[in-house]
């Protein structure tokens, strides 16, 4: 069988050194992936037959301590984000906010009016800020009229 796998590197010394890899079970392809701290993000856009766990379409925060995931069980859009205990991630046209050091998950929702898919992020993994952009389509017309960038402070 086929095996996907993970990998974080350093990029201060030219991706010489390997800081942790995450090995998929067997046939299950990550859809995107990110590293927040210590925590990989890893995103399945379809389930599998096999795979336990990792087979099922979601987001997936995976501690390096051996700890339980945490499972937004949501189709994913993008590569997540966050900082320290929360992360972001995008889920159509909505973003879910998950507290894991305080067990909350709260919604961040798509400016009004924004086209398609709503916002999309302009950060991913570690950051101090996430900041999206959406097209924002004119009231009258329909049209999209503006690009709208909003900037959230972690």
């Amino acid at each position: 069988g086929t095996y996907y796998g993970v990998t974080a590197y350093l990029l201060g010394d030219n991706l010489k050194t390997k800081v942790d890899q995450l090995v998929m079970p067997q046939s299950v392809k990550p859809f995107v992936a990110s590293r927040v701290d210590d925590k990989f993000i890893v995103s399945v856009e379809a389930s599998y037959d096999s795979g336990g766990l990792l087979g099922k379409m979601g987001t997936y925060i995976l501690p390096a301590s051996g700890e339980n995931p945490y499972i937004i069980e949501r189709e994913p859009y993008a590569i997540a984000a966050g900082k320290g205990s929360l992360y972001i991630i995008k889920s159509r046209a909505s973003y879910v906010l998950v507290d894991t050091q305080n067990q909350t998950a709260n919604w961040l929702y798509s400016m009004d009016r924004s086209v398609d898919y709503g916002e999309f992020p302009a950060r991913e993994g570690n950051c101090d800020s996430f900041v999206t952009y959406s097209t924002v389509k004119d009231p009258t017309s329909g049209y999209p009229a503006s690009v709208t960038v909003r900037v959230f402070s972690l």
